[in-house]
């Protein structure tokens, strides 16, 4: 990397040259074993001494760690991402200087990744400190990410942002609401949330297997791995979530556990493949898992609301005309009502007002009439 010096490019030189010093293994690279996160505090340390930040996140993540600072203020957020590990340097015989050295000669900086990406996140981080002290508009919130194991974590500092400040604002000004982030499609991490709640809480009463996403396509467009994705999380997540809570609630003789499926475990429709199929075997194993377990004192229920008014509706990317067919989304609050009413007459299915209702009724006794009516909305 070639660098025409000014009293401020001098500065990030610095910062370049520091970050050009660490090793694969202190970066934590995805195809090497035993992660490390040194260089995640030290950038949390630069970030401190250059004033760059409002607020700094270490988010771990199994045995990774995504680094998320942010310079704070409201409505517009731009994001910088960065990932602080390279490829391996291979023989370093063959290398003129030390790949880690972070020498500065003739402006030009040598290592390993000084350009990609080691450069990159130097960059954000001088960046943010430039902004913090320039000022930023009123209504715009900077977030700069620098992420390990770029392979396997792939995203997760976006899911990381968007889910922890949702439970942010869910749990604001409410002193009995207590968050913890965690990936339900892994099983062991379900499990240690729960031992963690009840340690901290005592026994839980009352489970709520609801986390879900909804990415839409032509299954034939929808790339495959994502197709898995939305099984794992929409039905290995209502799995890992049971699994984890039932057993607890079974030996107290009490409680109840919620999970949510959707209309959409009953009617399939077009752009809809992979998120059909993870409602229909959340359908399927929470009706097997209540027979299985009936009379035993605790309460099984399994939701299948239509349309709700929340976020996952905006996941529908490919704009499925069905969307648009029908009475607008129900309210949350308008489910959750169902479900208490459910609980308290013994119901086990829940079908949250007269459209999931209908919906069920007229695919169950006209499936022909269903596709008709999706095959008309979309066009072919």
């Amino acid at each position: 990397m070639t660098f025409n010096f000014n009293p401020m490019t001098g500065e990030l030189v610095d910062e370049f040259s520091r970050l050009s010093q660490f090793t694969l293994m202190e970066m934590g690279h995805g195809i090497l074993v035993g992660v490390k996160i040194e260089l995640q505090d030290q950038l949390g340390d630069r970030i401190h001494i250059i004033g760059a930040a409002d607020r700094i996140d270490p988010h771990p993540r199994r045995g990774s760690r995504a680094l998320v600072f942010a310079v704070i203020n409201t409505i517009a957020i731009t994001v910088i991402a960065g990932v602080t590990d390279t490829v391996d340097v291979g023989d370093p015989s063959l290398w003129d200087r030390d790949p880690f050295s972070g020498d500065v000669e003739d402006g030009i900086l040598y290592g390993r990744g000084t350009s990609d990406m080691k450069g990159g996140v130097a960059s954000s981080v001088y960046a943010g400190g430039l902004i913090k002290k320039r000022g930023i508009p009123d209504d715009v919130t900077l977030l700069v990410t620098a992420t390990v194991q770029e392979e396997d974590c792939d995203g997760l500092c976006w899911q990381y942002i968007v889910n922890e400040d949702g439970l942010r604002e869910t749990a604001a000004g409410c002193d009995s609401v207590r968050t913890w982030h965690l990936d339900v499609s892994n099983r062991p991490e379900v499990e240690a949330v729960v031992k963690t709640a009840e340690s901290e809480l005592g026994p839980i009463e009352r489970v709520y297997g609801c986390a879900a996403i909804q990415p839409t396509a032509l299954l034939l467009d929808q790339d495959p791995d994502e197709i898995h994705r939305v099984m794992n999380i929409n039905y290995g997540g209502v799995v890992n979530v049971s699994l984890a809570t039932l057993p607890r609630l079974l030996e107290r003789g009490r409680g109840e556990l919620i999970n949510f499926s959707s209309i959409a475990g009953w009617i399939p429709t077009l752009h809809f493949g992979a998120y059909n199929a993870s409602k229909f075997a959340s359908v399927a194993f929470t009706e097997v898992l209540y027979h299985e377990n009936r009379g035993k004192g605790v309460h099984i229920s399994c939701v299948c609301p239509p349309k709700v008014d929340t976020p996952l509706v905006a996941q529908a990317t490919s704009k499925p005309k069905i969307l648009e067919t029908g009475p607008p989304a129900m309210k949350p609050g308008v489910v959750l009502d169902a479900i208490d009413r459910a609980v308290d007459r013994g119901k086990f299915w829940v079908f949250p007002g007269m459209p999931a209702q209908a919906g069920w009724r007229l695919r169950r006794f006209f499936p022909s009439l269903m596709w008709k009516i999706d095959h008309d909305a979309e066009g072919f």
